[in-house]
Order: structure tokens, then C-alpha cells, then sequence
């Protein structure tokens, strides 16, 4: 109970954080699950913002061992997802984007040319 309150908090204090600078957020153009509004990197991780919540998607793999000079990583990677909803959310708010970049990524899904997005 205590640890999952302590994670619950960590997480939450983060994300307070994390809204209190700018960030990258990722527009879903259809590369993702429907629900995914934007993605955001996160130091071992992803967010995904969602229409009525957040969803972190953590993992594991980037933490390495140190021994002797010599670096190695974990043999199994570990996932964790924790998704937060908010009650009585709007579901019908209306989104506007400010501040866009010139920037772009690709997503090249598999062979169907008509499932790429940019």
C-alpha cells in the first residue's frame, strides 16, 4: 500500500513538473492507438496524452550496471504501464496547438504505403 502511494505520488509530482516547462509533445497523426492524443519522451519512457487522462509507459531498459569500467545492461527489461484518468472529464474539449515546429518525424508502418504518416 505505502510503495504504491509513493509511486503514485512520485508520478504525479512529475508530471506537474513536466507541464510547468515546455515540452515535445508528438502529435497522433495515426501512427499510434486512437486514444493517444500526443506522445512525450520521457527519461525511460513515454507519456501519452489521452482525451480524459495520462498514460506513462515506463520501462527499465535504460538503467545499466557499472562494474570495473565496464558497462552492461539488464538481460530482461521490465514495463510498466500506469494510466490516470481524470473524473468527469470533458469529452468534448477542444484542442488548439500553439508554438509548432518546423521539425518532423516519420512512421513507415509496414509495407501498406497508405499506413505511413508524417
Amino acid at each position: 500500500m505505502i510503495k504504491g502511494l509513493l509511486t503514485f505520488l512520485i508520478i504525479t509530482s512529475s508530471s506537474f513538473a513536466l507541464f510547468a516547462q515546455k515540452v515535445w509533445m508528438i502529435p497522433n497523426k495515426g501512427q499510434w492507438d486512437e486514444r493517444i492524443q500526443y506522445s512525450v519522451d520521457l527519461n525511460g519512457g513515454k507519456l501519452y496524452v489521452e482525451n480524459q487522462g495520462l498514460t506513462y509507459f515506463l520501462s527499465d531498459a535504460m538503467s545499466h550496471n557499472h562494474h570495473d569500467g565496464e558497462e552492461t545492461t539488464h538481460e530482461t527489461t521490465k514495463y510498466h504501464a500506469v494510466k490516470h484518468i481524470f473524473p468527469n472529464a470533458n469529452k468534448t474539449v477542444e484542442i488548439q496547438e500553439s508554438d509548432s515546429s518546423s521539425h518532423y518525424f516519420n512512421y513507415m508502418i509496414g509495407s501498406d504505403q497508405s499506413k505511413w504518416k508524417s
